[in-house]
């Protein structure tokens, strides 16, 4: 079998923090700052600070995952934002993909940012037997890149499909509870989605962009991506309009 090292948390800072943009990146449900580590790098190389926290039981393999909580998730998403706080950054803005959008989103309702972006973010409550089933293939997938025989991921397969999923339903009301306050956004919201990504997640996209309460937003599609959208094939594109809208934005007011 084959070890797979962590991916641990990134943070790039700036030499002069209260003249500088910061930039916190959230990955999504079963992600990594991995994911994220292109964009990490156009932006720093833009002249940014960036941070990407990873939530607990992430990147460790799915069992990790059911065995930890939405609520330490989320926990995570704050003290990342307060750390970079802690510097006294000039302005802070959050870009977040999938699940690290809608924890993007939360913390705009109740924080004072320069911005959000949300990329391929849902914000509806979603069905928990799509995210099972979504959780039983990353489980099978991270197993196969652990170099398992077929017939153990088979064996643990089985036991995996039995254990209490019932973290799954929490963050699916966190989703909705989050979506339910997008009029009590003020700042900036930029809405980034693939138009080969689920149907759930464009129909999301409209949402946070019809609904968020900020008077400067903008929502921009991309034809050629699905739900990995800062890895696929408009990924260069998706990185300019992110930093344009970074560059476009006034200082922060409290």
């Amino acid at each position: 079998m084959f070890k797979i090292a962590r991916p641990k948390p990134i943070f790039h800072p700036t030499s002069h923090p209260a003249d500088s943009h910061a930039i916190l990146l959230l990955h999504g449900f079963t992600g990594t700052p991995q994911d994220l580590k292109k964009l990490i790098t156009f932006l720093k190389n833009c002249g940014f600070a960036c941070c990407a926290p990873i939530y607990h039981g992430h990147g460790i393999g799915a069992e990790a995952i059911v065995h930890s909580s939405v609520d330490l998730w989320w926990q995570d998403a704050v003290n990342a934002l307060e750390f970079l706080q802690s510097y006294q950054y000039g302005k802070i803005s959050i870009v977040g993909h999938s699940m690290g959008g809608v924890f993007a989103l939360r913390l705009a309702q109740q924080h004072a940012l320069a911005s959000v972006t949300a990329l391929c973010s849902p914000i509806q409550k979603r069905p928990v037997d799509d995210l099972r089933r979504r959780l039983i293939s990353y489980a099978e997938e991270y197993k196969k890149f652990e170099q398992k025989s077929a017939f153990q991921i088979e064996q643990e397969l089985v036991e995996f499909a039995q254990l209490d999923f019932s973290m799954l339903e929490e963050l699916s009301k966190f989703t909705q509870i989050t979506g339910q306050h997008l009029p009590s956004i003020e700042c900036p919201v930029q809405v980034l989605q693939g138009e080969l990504d689920d149907v759930c997640y464009q129909e999301s996209a409209k949402i946070i962009y019809d609904q968020a309460g900020s008077t400067v937003k903008e929502i921009k599609n991309y034809p050629n991506s699905g739900h990995m959208l800062m890895q696929e094939a408009d990924h260069q594109q998706v990185f300019r309009d992110i930093m344009n809208f970074l560059y476009s934005l006034k200082p922060a007011t409290s």
